[in-house]
């Protein structure tokens, strides 16, 4: 199996699915509905017109099975997580680090301002 990467853009959904070779696939959304910072835009809206996108929904699956690795506590999915972190995500997909991952998205349904104040604060205490 190779690496890929596919675009999943339709009225509901815009994003990307990276699919690996080790057989999972992280899927990356970020669209009308999609716990992120866009979603309240109409799912009609026309593309050109979305703002870019700085938190989206993060899931991991086994590509051939479609079961979830659970990211969140009571979730399947992680939202609000910042673009800035995608990176580290696809490199610990690679070599299912779920923890890992799990660690970074530590705060999966708060907005990434309110996120990053709260690591501050934790910080500070410890």
């Amino acid at each position: 199996m190779k690496s890929t990467i596919n675009a999943t853009t339709n009225k509901h959904q815009r994003g990307f699915h990276f699919n690996f070779k080790n057989g999972y696939t992280v899927s990356i959304q970020f669209g009308s509905g999609n716990y992120c910072d866009v979603r309240d835009y109409s799912p009609n809206a026309d593309d050109s017109k979305l703002p870019p996108a700085e938190c989206v929904e993060v899931g991991i699956f086994e590509t051939e099975s479609g079961k979830w690795v659970r990211l969140g506590e009571h979730d399947d999915v992680a939202g609000w997580v910042p673009v800035d972190d995608i990176p580290a995500i696809l490199i610990h997909a690679q070599t299912e680090h779920w923890d890992t991952i799990r660690h970074i998205i530590a705060y999966p349904h708060e907005p990434g301002e309110k996120r990053e104040r709260r690591r501050i604060k934790e910080m500070l205490k410890g």
